[in-house]
């Protein structure tokens, strides 16, 4: 008799432009063992039932709390006790942005269909050929697995289920299996070495009870293994993910003509910022905050392996944050060797210009940076270290170079003031030209948050559970908050506040709208710099600057001090023809005409100039002071 293999499903609402990575590598590291293992991607089929671009609109473009797409699949998991469709209307009536009509009957019709979507999939099991099926389930796979793998005990109930992803790290695994009795194994942290050994346990009837991470059941009662989570510790033992099985669902699909893959891969986890500075409304990477990141020449190979194997010209990082190596070992090496390719990364925003640069010239339009407001106060209370007007340079540069940027302001923080918001509504005015963000949110009470950890600390009451988890859970307030990774809560917001929020939050809608037709482009010749001012809220008009004033706002193409602009500019004019109060003076009139931000001492020039003119070279140690006190939080 043939061995017995394992199955890994992958439910809807994975993003449908990318392979998960989680199955990817157990698949690959099972092989390594001699394990067979197969990976079915039933979201496509989902799509391809409800449509690509609505299923898209679903996974992608829903706020992530509301769990539109757990509701959608109440039905096949409650069946006729599922909560009714009019009260996921009522829950959204007071929603800031309402859902037109037409997208609120698709969604009854999708949630209509999932039952037999249910069916239809468990159809095209040959559960002889298995003994363990894995789930994996992050964002808003719960519904639509936990209905999976109730029709599978149903069908086969010798077949045993486990679950793990970010859904399940921690309580909110034990508390999901203690409440859904047809979850056999849950699977908390790093599976990448845990899981085979799992299968192997399971399998020969051995216990569980020393694998980390890992619940189980004993005489029916939910048990957790006392021993700690294992966690990769050298990320270049791993093997290259197996992503075959993506790619043939893709192909099979008629997602096929509609989407553009991008291979999936990490060169790190964890966080090496965070290691030191948790910002306080993060809850990503869970109990592995630890930063573990592969050697450049491992991620050269492994990027090259899957560009070769795959034949896709982008790379999507699940990194949280890139290694800093990989600017100066990882991508000019990339770059060098010819290589044109989307890598597409989430960075910190205190990025300098020959890193943006350096990941632009492999081929790369588009990044995260951590951005998440424009006002130095608010980053401080988030412990972002980076000041308000390193993000409007890292913004300009982007611009520049013809970036992407992808960023968002939070708000709401525990001990922001009206005056942090009327600083970002008036910079707002002045930046419409440059990459506005994707959205503006008051931040929400994620699960591992330092703000989730201890609220006591920032004054937050009133935690609750969304109510998106009431209509999909049928449990007890506790029970919610325990398998919830969002929550809501009350931060300790003045009206005065609440109110200048809402002003940026106008002006933030506003810079949306206009951006496309704002512009303020500068000009460099031998003699001269020229700024067009066609900004939205300004009188046209073109700017010329000669000798000294010219000098001074290139000078301010990175922010530095008036000191640091003072030497720089010195050094190209003849021994004492310059002096500080006529750069001072310069500096001032360049912020009076919005032509140049201001933050305390420190300025940055706001015009896009052409790519190929460099801002003045800065002695070595002029240019250290100027970037000292640029970082300085």
């Amino acid at each position: 008799m043939a061995e017995k293999r394992v199955l890994l499903l992958v439910m809807p609402f994975l993003t449908l432009p990318r392979p998960h990575l989680g199955v990817a590598l157990l698949k690959a590291g099972m092989a390594r063992l001699g394990m067979s293992c197969d990976i079915r991607y039933f979201s496509f089929r989902f799509a391809d039932i409800i449509g690509v671009p609505f299923y898209v609109r679903i996974a992608e473009r829903s706020p992530a709390h509301l769990l539109v797409g757990e509701f959608i699949f109440t039905p096949a998991l409650y069946g006729e006790d599922a909560r009714p469709f009019a009260d996921f209307r009522a829950g959204i009536a007071d929603y800031v942005l309402p859902y037109p009509e037409d997208y609120l009957r698709q969604l009854e019709h999708a949630r209509n269909l999932t039952p037999a979507f249910i069916q239809e999939c468990a159809d095209q099991i040959d559960f002889s050929q298995y003994d363990i099926v894995g789930f994996t389930s992050s964002f808003e796979q719960n519904m639509a697995s936990l209905a999976m793998a109730q029709e599978i005990k149903r069908r086969a109930p010798e077949i045993i289920t486990v679950f793990g992803g970010a859904n399940f790290e921690s309580e909110m695994g034990v508390e999901l299996h203690r409440r859904f009795p047809f979850i056999d194994v849950v699977c908390s942290g790093e599976a990448d070495y845990v899981f085979p050994q799992l299968v192997r346990r399971i399998r020969s009837g051995e216990s569980l009870q020393d694998l980390g991470g890992v619940t189980f059941r004993v005489n029916g009662e939910t048990v957790t293994s006392s021993a700690p989570q294992t966690f990769v510790e050298n990320l270049n033992d791993l093997p290259y993910p197996d992503h075959r099985d993506y790619y043939q669902a893709l192909n099979a699909s008629t997602a096929v003509s509609m989407v553009v893959p991008e291979t999936t891969m990490e060169t790190s986890r964890g966080c090496w910022w965070g290691q030191k500075h948790h910002c306080t409304f993060c809850g990503l990477n869970g109990m592995g905050m630890t930063y573990r990141s592969k050697t450049p020449d491992r991620a050269y190979q492994e990027i090259k392996y899957l560009l070769e194997t795959y034949r896709s010209p982008e790379i999507f990082n699940t990194d949280n944050i890139v290694d800093i190596r990989y600017f100066t070992e990882l991508f000019p090496r990339l770059a060098a060797d010819g290589f044109k390719i989307q890598l597409f990364y989430e960075t910190k925003s205190n990025l300098k210009k020959n890193h943006l640069l350096s990941l632009w010239k492999v081929g790369s339009t588009r990044f995260v940076p951590g951005i998440e407001s424009l006002n130095t106060h608010v980053l401080t209370l988030m412990e972002k270290g980076v000041k308000g007007i390193q993000n409007v340079q890292l913004l300009r540069w982007s611009e520049e170079i013809g970036f992407e940027v992808m960023w968002n302001i939070l708000c709401g923080f525990p001990g922001e003031t009206a005056d942090d918001y009327h600083q970002i509504t008036r910079w707002i005015r002045a930046v419409t030209h440059l990459p506005p963000p994707t959205v503006m949110t008051r931040f929400r009470l994620d699960r591992f948050s330092p703000m989730f950890k201890w609220p006591e600390k920032y004054g937050i009451v009133n935690i609750r559970s969304y109510h998106g988890y009431r209509l999909c859970y049928p449990f007890p307030e506790d029970s919610l908050l325990r398998l919830a990774y969002y929550q809501d809560c009350d931060p300790p917001t003045t009206p005065e506040t609440l109110d200048a929020i809402k002003t940026t939050w106008e002006a933030t809608a506003e810079w949306q709208r206009v951006h496309d037709h704002s512009s303020l482009n500068a000009r460099v010749t031998p003699s001269s710099l020229i700024i067009y001012e066609r900004r939205a809220g300004y009188a046209p008009a073109d700017y010329c600057y000669e000798g000294l004033a010219k000098d001074v706002y290139l000078a301010a193409d990175g922010v530095h001090s008036d000191s640091a602009v003072f030497e720089s500019v010195a050094a190209c004019q003849p021994e004492g023809s310059v002096t500080v109060e006529e750069v001072r003076k310069i500096l001032a009139d360049f912020v009076a005409r919005d032509l140049m931000l201001q933050e305390g001492n420190l300025y940055l020039s706001l015009a896009v100039l052409p790519l190929e003119s460099a801002s003045i070279e800065m002695p070595p140690q002029q240019a250290a002071v100027g970037l000292s006190a640029a970082v300085a939080v």
